[in-house]
């Protein structure tokens, strides 16, 4: 904080950009060009704590159930992550389009989703 003549105050903000190389790495992997997508190995990448991340990030509740944004993935990519989510969590997923938005979201039941979650 510095002080002009007048004594009135004046306020100064800075910001500092960092730059993490191990940021690229997971870009590269989710991107290609500009497009992204499900990495082929989602499996062994999906843990526990980025599925809560990618659900506080993109996740909604609604009804009984939770929404997970995933409009960006090409069907074969959905049927992918439906394939590991039913596999490594025990969470039993479908596919439901909002055609009015426009965006394909994943549908996880509320019956599985209190267990499993608590699981992890």
């Amino acid at each position: 904080m510095k002080r002009q003549k007048n004594w009135s105050r004046i306020f100064i903000y800075q910001f500092y950009h960092y730059k993490y190389t191990m940021f690229y790495v997971v870009h590269k992997t989710w991107y290609i060009y500009i497009r992204k997508r499900m990495p082929n190995n989602i499996m062994e990448l999906l843990i526990p704590t980025g599925l809560a991340y990618w659900i506080m990030g993109d996740g909604s509740m609604h009804n009984k159930g939770l929404h997970l944004s995933v409009y960006a993935f090409s069907s074969e990519e959905l049927n992918l992550l439906i394939k590991v989510l039913e596999h490594k969590f025990g969470l039993y997923c479908s596919i439901h389009n909002l055609f009015s938005i426009g965006i394909n979201l994943e549908f996880i039941f509320d019956k599985n989703l209190r267990t499993n979650l608590d699981f992890m």
